[in-house]
């Protein structure tokens, strides 16, 4: 496209992270872009997943899903940049820290700051030390699980190892994303270069296309609706799982990310993110085939005893002002969209995908949103053939 030609006109469906990121980066790609939803920016409801969640950069791709890698590799680094840049986005550095019980149920680590510093750096210069971590035997590992892809190829920073050799585990540097503020942040970008944001609902696709701003038929229309995509009209892809997962907010205060899988748990681990501005979020289950709104507080009873159990830091009267127990002050559900084959990103016609990501939305957005735009311009350059 160049600035002499009319702008492609582009409405896209749903404003959660990922239709978000993909309107920003079709305007930024000179594309004249609106976006509808149930629900914009600002708005809590456990149904606008995006704004009811806290993430992080972590992956769990496997070492044969290189495109899963390479998405989550443009999100560790568009985050990593985000948070040193600019803090007022809602996203902020800190460690996180990866530990595994024992089936016992005795922690292999302390969840103490002691750790040892693993050659395996990010650093340039860490090209020697790395080739004598090159295996995984060489590597700490927890239980049976190999240590992470990120981990092994030195790709994140600030590597460490924790244990004396007779535990596992270790920590690395990440982000954490206060969702409600990204969002808003990816709000007022879009308005900054140009795109329109309204809340309106549909019942097919094909109304998409006589909602942009111009009040001109769109050419190109961006599904992003997540789980409401097993329902919507024109698309209804039954292949999506509904995945529910519940948060505790508390006031409690600590200094990094904690991850803990628990093999007693019944498959019930624990993730605890610090808030930027102080406290916590503690969540631990991610429950497959779930759509029921169902108040799980059973299980957050249960989150919130695992945490006491295994993070001293979180009852620890000493640091931040922390009460002997832990304060609970709200709890959420939020529903995600997953597939068995991963997200769908792929353009059929003049329309275009791009759902289904679980808990990565946030992690492979840009990635994602980066692909959209590919789809677009291959649309338009096949438009433009045809039209010569």
């Amino acid at each position: 496209m160049t600035s002499s030609k009319p702008k492609v006109k582009v409405v896209v469906v749903g404003a959660g992270v990922l239709g978000l990121t993909s309107a920003l980066l079709l305007l930024k790609a000179n594309y004249d872009v609106t976006v509808i939803g149930k629900h914009l920016p600002g708005d809590t409801d456990a149904d606008y997943t995006s704004s009811c969640s806290i993430a992080n950069w972590v992956s769990t791709a496997t070492d044969d899903e290189e495109f899963t890698q390479h998405v989550h590799k443009v999100g560790y680094r568009y985050f990593m940049e985000l948070a040193r840049s600019d803090e007022s986005c809602g996203v902020h550095m800190v460690p996180h820290q990866h530990n595994v019980l024992r089936a016992d149920g005795e922690s292999e680590s302390s969840f103490s700051d002691s750790s040892t510093s693993s050659s395996a750096s990010s650093s340039s210069s860490s090209s020697s030390s790395h080739s004598s971590h090159s295996s995984d035997s060489a590597l700490p590992v927890a239980g049976n699980s190999a240590v992470p892809w990120f981990i092994r190829q030195n790709f994140v920073e600030g590597i460490k190892f924790i244990g004396d050799g007779e535990t596992s585990g270790y920590s690395f540097q990440t982000v954490t994303i206060e969702a409600s503020k990204y969002l808003c942040h990816l709000k007022n970008e879009i308005e900054r270069h140009g795109g329109v944001l309204g809340r309106r609902s549909i019942n097919h696709i094909n109304e998409a296309y006589y909602l942009h701003d111009s009040h001109c038929m769109a050419d190109l229309v961006i599904n992003c609706t997540g789980l409401a995509s097993t329902t919507l009209g024109g698309v209804e892809d039954h292949d999506v799982i509904p995945v529910k997962t519940q948060t505790v907010w508390t006031n409690n205060t600590i200094s990094k990310q904690i991850s803990l899988n628990d093999p007693n748990s019944g498959g019930e681990g624990i993730y605890v993110y610090p808030r930027m501005k102080g406290g916590t979020i503690i969540s631990g289950s991610y429950i497959r085939d779930s759509s029921s709104s169902t108040d799980q507080k059973k299980l957050s009873k249960r989150l919130i005893k695992r945490a006491t159990r295994y993070i001293a830091e979180l009852t620890d009267t000493k640091t931040r002002g922390n009460t002997k127990e832990i304060c609970k002050y709200r709890q959420d559900q939020r529903f995600m969209a997953t597939k068995a084959n991963g997200p769908r990103v792929e353009r059929e016609g003049t329309l275009i995908h791009n759902y289904a990501v679980c808990r990565y939305g946030f992690v492979s957005s840009i990635a994602l949103a980066e692909k959209v735009v590919r789809l677009a311009n291959e649309f338009v350059a096949i438009e433009h053939a045809l039209n010569k």
